[in-house]
């Protein structure tokens, strides 16, 4: 019964491959634009688009020694609350002892991020 079910699969993804035209470039480009169009949509006014300075790791709990969830790489786009949380302080990102944070999320995690490593974000 299986095997039934796989043959047309595999016919259909062999034929799909043979009717691409896109190069490797072209799919790189729609793919983060899909991305950035997807993470846009699912931002709001009470956590709008923001953009990671460097690769930064969303903390479960507001301080440095709290579990980290998450790489949020660099130059890419979330959500963050407008707001600032108070918490542990950093030094990372050019954070002289701060203790502002944000809420964020990011590709599915919610966790936080020292303030200092989000802009304000771009499509």
């Amino acid at each position: 019964m299986k095997k039934r079910l796989v043959v047309p699969v595999v016919i259909a993804a062999f034929a799909m491959l043979g009717t691409t035209t896109a190069t490797a470039s072209e799919s790189t480009v729609a793919a983060r634009t899909t991305s950035a169009d997807a993470t846009a949509a699912s931002c709001t006014a009470a956590f709008p688009m923001a953009h990671a300075k460097t690769n930064v790791k969303i903390r479960k709990k507001p301080k440095m020694g709290s579990t980290a969830l998450r790489l949020w790489y660099k130059n890419t786009n979330g959500c963050a609350s407008s707001g600032t949380v108070k918490g542990g302080v950093y030094t990372v990102c050019g954070g002289n002892d701060s203790p502002h944070w944000r809420k964020v999320k990011y590709r599915g995690t919610t966790g936080y991020v020292p303030m200092n490593c989000l802009r304000p974000g771009r499509a």
